[in-house]
């Protein structure tokens, strides 16, 4: 199988505990079978549709012969790997939120707008990180890859992210409400 280049690859994200549909439409490939089923794992499968992408590789390849087949797996891999930054960055909004409601700050530096790009750093940070588990086929073309990154590695991230970058600032602020 053709291996692809790390820096073109993309996917679409779903946690693994909500992919039975996503398994069952790709039934037809060869290596899901293969593929551990961990509910702690974050998976990005390669398109959201198999038809739209097997459109577009088919008519990529009719398109420009032998070049199509390239095409075709770069748009997809453009669209999912974007789409595992977007579920990491979920994630780690998820918990940051939750480390700060604790702490009830909720304004300022830690407006949604201001942990949405924190998370945002940690999605990017994370996404190299993510590891190749499978290549799977729709009929007889190989159109992608399935990655996997472990949502206790985001938790690990964001843990670390916030005690260096933001702890010193929340007590901070809480002195300041003790103090009034």
């Amino acid at each position: 199988m053709k291996k692809v280049k790390l820096i073109s690859l993309m996917s679409v994200i779903v946690l693994l505990s909500s992919c039975n549909s996503i398994t069952s439409t790709f039934n037809t490939a060869s290596t899901t079978s293969t593929m551990p089923m961990v509910t702690n794992d974050l998976k990005m499968e390669v398109a959201k549709n198999v038809n739209t992408i097997t459109e577009l590789y088919a008519a990529g390849k009719s398109k420009v012969g032998s070049e199509g087949e390239e095409i075709a797996r770069n748009k997809a891999e453009v669209l999912a790997k974007d789409a595992l930054r977007k579920a990491i960055r979920s994630e780690a909004y998820k918990d940051i939120r939750q480390k700060l409601d604790v702490a009830n700050l909720k304004t300022g530096d830690f407006s949604d707008y201001s942990v949405n790009n924190y998370a945002n750093e940690i999605a990017v940070k994370l996404l190299n990180e993510s590891e190749k588990r499978a290549e799977f086929q729709t009929g007889n073309t190989e159109i992608g890859v399935i990655y996997v990154l472990s949502k206790d590695r985001v938790k690990e991230e964001t843990d670390d992210f916030f005690q260096e970058k933001l702890q010193g600032e929340i007590d901070r602020l809480q002195n300041i409400k003790t103090t009034n």
